[in-house]
């Protein structure tokens, strides 16, 4: 080896015991935090806790110098450390290389750390002082410090090849793709985030609050890792959907399932925290969400590393898995014990009035929600169950899934129609009137799919329960802007200045209006998808719902280990769509897929090609997908809308909450 080569590899060793020296160093700090701010919380000890959030602070700026490292040695091809050389290779594009650091185990639980580090730092450096926060950063510390126990010991990013490499591995065919970038960072901050909100809700019951003020900052927190992990989830689906190839975009998957479940349970608090804040009810139960949503995020990570459950989307079966289960285990057990203790203390302070309530409502679409999750979760866990059970497999499908969730999503969905309806404490008669729009578009949509030649019993309940949900969100908007009316000045100024003033109100209204429009595109892509396989030569074509595709020919080009193979097709008007599939002869013969699309409002037309004994022949899979592009549409209103009603103001300030809840204390007393 010449002496360039050495002092590079030179370089490289001493880049990568930066690395793990900055590791280390933010294990001793996590867990220096943490110890410091249980004592300071136990204590009321006012400079040891803030000596003990300067720890949390300065472990997370060790972290964020680690995964840098991690990142420089991606985009130098430092190929000697054995992470960087099983994910990479000289041939990477540069975005793909960045993107890289989280495309294996080691990176990706380091980016986990990394987010958890910075948005807990974040999250502790406006809260004051108190047993309250003190706690919460000894909670965010001492997950922090699992999870570098694992990168320090288990799963090290940094460990060292006893040779240089000429080329890496390179990236899995699958993550070859654009929606590398943009899926895995957010659904894994996602993960992450569902730590914030549990230290939180533990430091509460670790310091015997059962007040309502710090469900304020609590619910914010909850709702960045809720739109995090919404955003990562409709990423995952949109990008299955352009590079999977089988026409859909949610299969089920084991992998799938656990990411949905933290956001299931996570929608729920979001709800029934306003409970809390309003009436003081459901405050064991909100801290029962809470935590339930971090210890399903972690047992989704459990999932994902194990191997325990198969998926496509699993890492093989490692040394970590029992880690996780470990670390899962002691977190029920410390949680739900602590939630147990508190009992006594999470009271509601009033009892429900009246079942026709707004909080009868929530309660109604908590219970549904829970039941989703369960469902969800029972699904998943089956093939586990029944192995241990009677040493056989049993494994759900969608159909299992779609007949166990479809109605309670459109309970949900009826429920969005009708409880934003429904006033607070107790409903008279007076409120049935306000139906009538509702009732009045539930009963066009359903006019509608009759005179147009609908008759299955699903769609036919979804249309009006969706045009309800529709209508009643958008209703909330036409009363705002009557009132905007009645304001001095100008319309839009005085509603531009209602709208900010109350932005977690219409935010709120917002992200309903994206799910009744997302559900439609589910619901119409479900019931109305139309497929067909053929097999076409140049000259021929194929009409698939009034789409015809004339095949002009096919292509086959090989670079490397590469085979790509192209079909060119056109449509009447002169559009063209290539649809492809490359071959990876170093990864035993793996393809990816190379979908065409063409969008419209209504409908996708999806071509797929498909493998082929007859290089002059497409084997082609049209599908016909309507409404698909309502989803994505509506995920976008449901981040817009979450963004709007989590951003600071336009709410209850964790101020004002704690003077209501007083308040609410000594009417209750008077009572």
């Amino acid at each position: 080896m010449s002496f360039a080569l050495h002092h590079r590899a030179d370089q490289v060793v001493l880049l990568a015991q930066v690395g793990s020296g900055a590791l280390l160093a933010a294990l001793a700090l996590a867990g220096f935090a943490a110890l410091l701010g249980f004592l300071a919380g136990a204590r009321g000890l006012a400079v040891q806790a803030l000596v003990a959030r300067r720890a949390l602070w300065a472990s997370a700026a060790a972290v964020v110098l680690g995964a840098a490292v991690l990142e420089v040695a991606f985009l130098s091809h430092d190929l000697v450390i054995a992470y960087v050389a099983e994910h990479s290779d000289l041939a990477t594009p540069v975005p793909l290389l960045a993107a890289a650091f989280y495309g294996g185990q080691e990176g990706s639980l380091l980016y986990w750390t990394l987010i958890l580090a910075v948005i807990g730092s974040l999250s502790v450096a406006r809260t004051g002082a108190g047993p309250l926060p003190a706690y919460a950063t000894g909670v965010l510390a001492a997950i922090l410090t699992f999870f570098l126990l694992v990168l320090d010991f288990v799963a090290p990013p940094f460990a060292l090849l006893n040779f240089v490499p000429a080329d890496g591995t390179g990236l899995n065919p699958l993550l070859r793709d654009g929606g590398m970038l943009i899926h895995p960072p957010f659904l894994l901050a996602g993960f992450a985030s569902f730590g914030v909100p549990f230290a939180f809700a533990m430091a509460a019951l670790l310091a015997g609050r059962s007040d309502a003020a710090w469900i304020a900052h609590t619910r914010r927190l909850a709702l960045l890792a809720w739109g995090l992990q919404a955003t990562g989830l409709t990423l995952g689906m949109w990008w299955a959907y352009h590079v999977l190839g089988w026409g859909g975009y949610w299969g089920w998957d084991p992998v799938e399932n656990v990411a949905l479940l933290p956001w299931l349970v996570t929608t729920a608090f979001i709800h029934s925290s306003q409970i809390q804040e309003r009436r003081g009810m459901l405050k064991a139960w909100n801290h029962g969400l809470v935590i339930a949503a971090f210890l399903l995020a972690i047992f989704g990570t459990f999932v994902v590393r194990s191997g325990i459950i198969q998926s496509v989307h699993s890492f093989a079966i490692s040394a970590i898995g029992p880690w996780f289960l470990a670390f899962l285990a002691l977190a029920v057990l410390a949680s739900g014990g602590l939630l147990a203790f508190r009992a006594p203390l999470l009271r509601s302070e009033r009892p429900l009035e009246s079942s026709v309530s707004r909080e009868g409502a929530f309660l109604l679409q908590n219970l549904l929600f829970a039941a989703l999750a369960f469902a969800v979760f029972w699904g998943t866990v089956l093939p586990l169950v029944s192995q241990l059970y009677d040493g056989r497999t049993a494994v759900v499908g969608a159909p299992f899934y779609e007949r166990v969730t479809g109605p309670l999503f459109l309970l949900l969905l009826a429920l969005l129609a009708v409880g934003p309806l429904v006033p607070w404490r107790r409903a008279g008669t007076a409120w049935l009137r306000t139906l009538k729009w509702p009732l009045t578009a539930a009963a066009a949509a359903l006019a509608s799919l009759l005179a147009g030649g609908v008759h299955d019993a699903p769609p036919l309940l979804a249309g009006p329960v969706l045009a309800a949900a529709a209508t009643t969100s958008v209703l909330e908007y036409a009363r705002g802007a009557r009132f905007a009316a009645r304001l001095p000045g100008s319309w839009a100024g005085a509603a531009a200045r209602l709208a900010i003033r109350n932005r977690r109100r219409y935010g709120a209204y917002l992200a309903h209006l994206g799910i009744v429009v997302a559900a439609a595109g589910f619901a119409g892509s479900h019931f109305w998808q139309q497929e067909r396989q053929v097999i076409l030569r140049p000259g021929q074509s194929v009409t698939v719902a009034g789409y015809r595709l004339l095949l002009e020919g096919t292509t086959v080009a090989s670079a490397g280990s590469q085979t790509a193979h192209h079909a060119v097709l056109e449509l009447p008007d002169g559009t063209r769509l290539d649809p492809g599939r490359t071959v990876y002869s170093d990864f035993g013969g793996q393809s990816s897929t190379q979908v065409a699309i063409r969008s419209t409002p209504l409908e996708d037309l999806y071509v797929v090609l498909g493998d082929s004994t007859d290089p002059a022949a497409a084997n082609l899979t049209v599908f016909v997908n309507p409404l698909v592009g309502w989803i994505w549409a509506g995920a976008a209103l449901l981040v817009l809308g979450t963004v709007a009603g989590s951003w600071p103001g336009g709410g209850r300030s964790p101020e004002r909450v704690a003077v209501v809840a007083r308040r609410a204390a000594l009417v209750v007393s008077a009572e």
